[in-house]
């Protein structure tokens, strides 16, 4: 609506005026770009917020990550050493029991020449 600015009103005559129609259709069109502009916005915000949540998750997620194969490649050097540990003890276990086998043939031996050796 414009101000009706004439000098001299007629009583019949409005103080506002509607608004001539390309002013009306300039209105109507700012009033939706103004809404599209607003949602627009709200979008942006939105998405902002989506982007941060995401950035945030990613960044645990790549912690639990990290955190994990630290976790695996501590486990894996255990699994070696302990596997080298084992290896060796089944090393000195075998060499005991060859030991053990040969000093048990030579007391057999032995105790066959006692025998002998008495008779």
């Amino acid at each position: 609506m414009i101000l009706n600015t004439r000098s001299t009103c007629q009583q019949n005559t409005p103080l506002w005026t509607p608004l001539p129609i390309n002013l009306t259709k300039a209105r109507s069109r700012f009033t939706k770009a103004w809404s599209r502009f607003i949602k627009a916005r709200s979008n942006l915000t939105k998405a902002r917020s989506r982007f941060i949540k995401a950035r945030s998750n990613l960044t645990k997620t790549w912690s639990r990550f990290t955190k994990a194969w630290s976790r695996f490649i501590k486990a894996r050097s255990n699994l070696t050493k302990t596997w080298s540990r084992f290896t060796k003890a089944w090393s000195r276990f075998t060499k005991a029991r060859s030991n053990l086998t040969k000093a048990r043939s030579r007391f057999i031996k032995a105790r066959s020449n006692l025998t002998k050796a008495r008779s």
